[in-house]
């Protein structure tokens, strides 16, 4: 009977581990991609956000997903003025986007525009560039 109740102890464990994980990735995901933060508190969203829901981007989908946090960390970078940390940020993003016909890549293109940063879309196309 020991054995068992250690068993389903260790479940329920692992299960909210997980579920807190999530939680706190989701929770982190939602102010990166905001513009109410800025600089520095945006970058630790996305920080938060993008180490806690890692280890899910084992799914294609989440990969792609993760390429707007990539996307929104890069953006905070530049306003931090950590330019070439930035460029490696979109570049990261792009590859997360796997194909070119990705169903986000329209959606960070439109992001970047809306912005109407001149360093932010001048890195973002040179990671596009690169990527071709």
């Amino acid at each position: 009977m020991t054995l068992k109740r250690g068993l389903n102890a260790f479940i329920f464990i692992s299960f909210l581990v997980a579920w807190l994980t999530f939680m706190i990735a989701g929770f982190a995901a939602g102010p990166c991609q905001q513009d109410r933060y800025v600089g520095a508190k945006k970058l630790q969203y996305c920080n938060i956000s993008l180490t806690l829901g890692s280890w899910i981007q084992v799914f294609a989908i989440e990969r792609q997903r993760s390429a707007v946090l990539y996307l929104e960390k890069g953006i905070a970078l530049v306003e931090l003025g950590r330019f070439p940390e930035a460029q490696m940020a979109f570049e990261t993003a792009v590859e997360k986007l796997g194909t070119k016909q990705s169903i986000y890549r329209a959606e960070l293109f439109q992001r970047v525009r809306a912005l109407n940063d001149e360093d932010i879309t001048r890195l973002y196309v040179a990671a596009l560039r690169q990527s071709d």
